[in-house]
């Protein structure tokens, strides 16, 4: 595990907690624990991103550090190299949209840049075991946001 996946797992973490405990105490004096709809879309939303997209490369690569082959021109994957990484930003964004407060926000941009980080970890791991394939897949694709980057 490399240092930016568990910095990006301990932002999420942290994301969650920070709903958790500021519906029971308040610790955070400040913050703003709305019923906010559209966090819970994107929470929902960005699950099903992550999951599905996780799903369909466990089904293809019985183990995920030894992949047979580059999913490439499945679902989301036409267009970015991590889906399952859109879709915990999609997370982190309702979870900061749930528990609106700095510090929150100070955690969703220490993991949105924990993910990037990493995806470009994994880009390089990527390009050295499937050469050929990602040069031209990158051609195509954006890292993590369609589009965009």
């Amino acid at each position: 595990m490399s240092y930016w996946w568990l910095t990006k797992l301990t932002c999420s973490i942290l994301l969650i907690a920070s709903i958790i405990i500021s519906a029971f105490t308040s610790w955070l004096p400040d913050i703003n624990t709305s019923d906010s709809l559209a966090g819970r879309i994107l929470v929902l939303v960005g699950g099903a991103i992550f999951l599905s997209h996780y799903w369909l490369i466990k089904r293809d690569n019985k183990r995920l550090e030894e992949m047979e082959y580059l999913v490439t021109q499945t679902a989301l994957f036409k267009r970015i190299r991590h889906p399952m990484y859109f879709g915990e930003m999609f997370m982190m964004l309702g979870y900061v949209l749930i528990a609106a407060h700095s510090l929150t926000l100070l955690i969703f941009v220490l993991g949105i840049l924990a993910l990037v980080m990493q995806a470009k970890v994994e880009d390089k791991q990527v390009a050295d075991k499937f050469p050929q394939p990602y040069a031209q897949w990158t051609k195509t694709t954006k890292l993590i946001l369609p589009y965009v980057y």
